[in-house]
């Protein structure tokens, strides 16, 4: 990983982002709930539901006054999830009142649900202040101690609380969010960490911390950890880069919200503008301000936190420590290279760039694990090859390992190469089967390319297979999936060899010219009266004209016509009228 995460003391502002809002005062409308329940059947409700039967329902969505004022949906009702009341863990979605700002909230137990919906109807009545400052969460807490062993373990706190929600520690035989955060305590040594290597150490015993910075990072006592070893955790956490990944990457953070995953971020710290250190917290929920489209960085106006640091208590059982939600606006700003972030405003003094995002998929029993009698199961002692990544693309020039592309031109010659990782405590070290398979959509093995060679990759680390493989003839138009196995024959003992084999799509098209309207070859004035012809109703074109001459808008029109007349007459064009370009 990137980075060491430590502690730092945070205080994270509760108070609801943005103005006090009120609903309108009561114009005696009716109140009911459009619900589903657990068996699927789908019911009416006169009126709201309380916290048990919220407990009994799938779903529902309450209706004030004939509007929606709120939806409401059980997690995963498969998943059985420790520390819940009721049935599981809700979600909660709803617009703030005379706002466009929309709230979205996950980790609420049936009792918290019923909370909100009260506080919704009691300001729909009544006309009174909306906030959501006192709702209690899944939230690990350090102890305001000098010996408790726990100063520098808030990426153990935030791995405990995604484990906690996502069923995992329930699966592993655990109580609360607490006992899940000292075991890490009783195991670890007091020091910086990262929470998806921490998420490691629970299903698999790893302990890469010191193997990557010995006396530095926490390190665990032998034989700890390891509480479910038929799941690789590398095929259940991730860490994704926002500082790269920008909006996308905010926007990846809110679907994994919606998709059940736990949620964490790692977060780097400063004070008066100052370097204070690193940080990691769990994520239950957004703000998103649907004024502005999600491409847009001012649509994504804040976050809903718990932290081990904010609500400490000096002595006794972390346990008493209130588990308090807050709530963080989200801006953007710039680092010193102008490189666009996104900063949670904390206070006058202190605030915080969020430089990723970890993610945990939830628990059930569908979730894919090993079967091979022959995996050792064992990442402390024996190595993990798995697919970490995949380079593909045209341009043989560079062969750049920065990219992939997911659509490449039909029947042109390109390259490919796995990235294969080590992701155990053991070294790769052996004679390696690497196979490739494209296949058509059809299920036909449209090409195929099996390598022989020896690897050698130390713990947590990964390589690019040599030079780069490459396919001469290239693909017909059509869709693909490409298959990369490693190690299919066993020749390497490993801990798991389910994780060896992983397939994504590519999508491999013919090219045209922008602005070919006919499909000639070639832009002239016949693609300008083609468009014309066809808005006259005269001429449609082929099945792909219209992608063609779509230029300057969503489909072609009288200004994708003008801007080729303009281009042919020599006059600037701000469109890439000529280029080449990838049908759909």
């Amino acid at each position: 990983m990137k980075k060491l995460l430590c502690a730092l003391s945070l205080l994270l502002c509760v108070a609801l982002i943005g103005s006090t809002t009120v609903f309108a005062a009561d114009t005696g409308d009716e109140i009911y709930a459009v619900a589903t329940t657990a068996e699927g059947e789908d019911i009416i409700l006169a009126d709201a539901p309380d916290a048990l039967e919220i407990g009994d329902l799938e779903s529902y969505e309450l209706i004030l006054g004939d509007e929606p004022a709120l939806t409401v949906e059980q997690t995963d009702a498969s998943a059985v999830r420790s520390g819940a009341d009721n049935n599981g863990y809700f979600s909660a979605d709803f617009t703030l009142p005379d706002t466009e700002k929309q709230v979205y909230l996950v980790g609420l137990s049936a009792n918290k649900v019923a909370e909100i919906q009260n506080k919704i109807i009691e300001n729909y009545a009544k006309g009174a202040n909306f906030k959501l400052t006192d709702l209690s969460f899944i939230d690990a807490e350090k102890l305001r101690q000098t010996d408790d062993g726990d100063d520098y373990l808030c990426w153990a706190a935030t791995a405990s609380n995604l484990l906690t929600y996502t069923g995992w520690a329930a699966q592993a035989g655990f109580g609360s969010t607490d006992d899940v955060y000292e075991s890490y305590i009783d195991a670890f040594t007091d020091n910086g960490g990262d929470t998806v290597l921490a998420l490691g150490w629970f299903f698999n015993g790893v302990n890469t911390f010191e193997v990557k910075q010995p006396g530095v990072a926490a390190s665990a006592t032998a034989g700890t950890g390891g509480y479910l070893n038929d799941y690789s955790y590398g095929e259940l956490a991730e860490s994704v880069d926002v500082l790269t990944g920008g909006v996308d990457a905010l926007s990846e953070l809110h679907q994994s919200l919606r998709d059940g995953y736990g949620v964490g971020l790692g977060l780097t710290i400063y004070h008066m503008g100052s370097y204070s250190g690193g940080h990691a917290v769990t994520c239950w929920g957004y703000i998103a301000d649907t004024a502005y489209d999600p491409t847009d960085p001012a649509y994504y106006a804040g976050l809903f936190l718990t932290d081990s640091d904010s609500d400490q208590v000096r002595d006794g059982d972390r346990r008493d420590a209130p588990n308090i939600l807050q709530a963080v606006s989200l801006t953007t700003g710039e680092d010193a290279n102008g490189v666009m972030t996104f900063e949670l405003d904390l206070d006058a003094a202190n605030h915080a760039i969020v430089d990723e995002f970890f993610r945990l998929t939830p628990y059930s029993a569908d979730v894919v694990k090993e079967t091979a009698s022959d995996a050792t199961r064992d990442k402390v002692n024996s190595p993990d090859l798995t697919n970490f990544g995949f380079y593909l693309g045209t341009d043989l020039t560079t062969q750049d390992y920065e990219y992939f592309d997911e659509k490449i031109e039909s029947n042109t010659k390109f390259f490919y190469t796995p990235v294969i990782k080590d992701e155990a405590d053991k070294t790769y070290s052996g004679r390696t089967r690497i196979v490739v398979t494209f296949t058509d959509a059809d299920g036909n093995t449209a090409f195929t390319r099996t390598v022989n060679t020896n690897l050698s990759i130390r713990p947590d680390y990964y390589v690019s297979f040599g030079s780069s493989l490459i396919n001469n003839n290239g693909l017909s138009e059509g869709d693909y999936t490409v298959t990369v196995t490693l190690n299919g024959d066993h020749a390497v003992s490993e801990a798991y060899y389910y994780n060896n084999t992983y397939s994504f799509p590519l999508k491999v098209r013919d090219s045209y010219l922008l602005g070919d309207f006919d499909g000639s070859g070639s832009v002239d004035i016949i693609d300008a009266t083609g468009i014309q012809r066809m808005l006259a109703g005269y001429h449609v074109g082929d099945e792909k004209a219209a992608q063609r001459g779509t230029i300057t808008g969503k489909k072609p029109g009288i200004m994708d016509a003008t801007a080729i007349q303009r281009k042919l007459a020599n006059y600037q064009v701000s469109y890439p009228i000529g280029e080449k370009k990838l049908y759909d």
